[in-house]
């Protein structure tokens, strides 16, 4: 993509996230389309988002993971997270705990909160790792470091 593109599909990204905002999901779905074919990734996670919950366009899980998975072989972190919940829960695609395990840690190794919590949950169960006490409580406490409370809550059980 070149500055001129990359440029462009920023600006429509950025209209798209104003109108999901005001609840115009259909204009914002366009939007999120048009940045998301020019290879933006935090609109090709938006996109993702928009076909897995039906907002501006009918639900449709296996165009979710699509999406997701070329945010997410872009770089974007929530469009990684998103692709292992997809694996983890076998939303639009077989369940797969190890191909979850390995998304979430891309994402945490971003600092994506959620999928730090993730992968500290799939270190304590086994879920597609080994269990791991210490790398549960490292990823645990990362994600609660960054606020997110749930991660927090079990940290308090351990």
């Amino acid at each position: 993509m070149t500055e001129q593109e990359s440029a462009r599909a920023r600006e429509l990204f950025g209209q798209a996230v104003d109108l999901y905002a005001n609840g115009s999901y259909f204009e914002a779905f366009d939007l999120f389309k048009k940045g998301a074919e020019m290879g933006y990734p935090a609109a090709q996670y938006n996109l993702g988002y928009c076909y897995m919950n039906g907002h501006g366009t009918d639900p449709d899980l296996a165009l979710a993971v699509e999406w997701y998975r070329r945010g997410a072989e872009n770089g974007d972190a929530a469009a990684q997270c998103a692709l292992g919940n997809c694996y983890a829960q076998g939303q639009g695609i077989e369940k797969d705990n190890t191909q979850a395990a390995i998304w979430f840690e891309k994402s945490a190794k971003q600092g994506f909160y959620y999928a730090q919590h993730n992968l500290g949950l799939c270190y304590l169960y086994g879920i597609g790792k080994p269990i791991v006490k210490s790398s549960a409580l490292f990823w645990l406490r990362k994600s609660a470091e960054n606020g997110y409370a749930p991660s927090l809550e079990e940290l308090k059980k351990l």
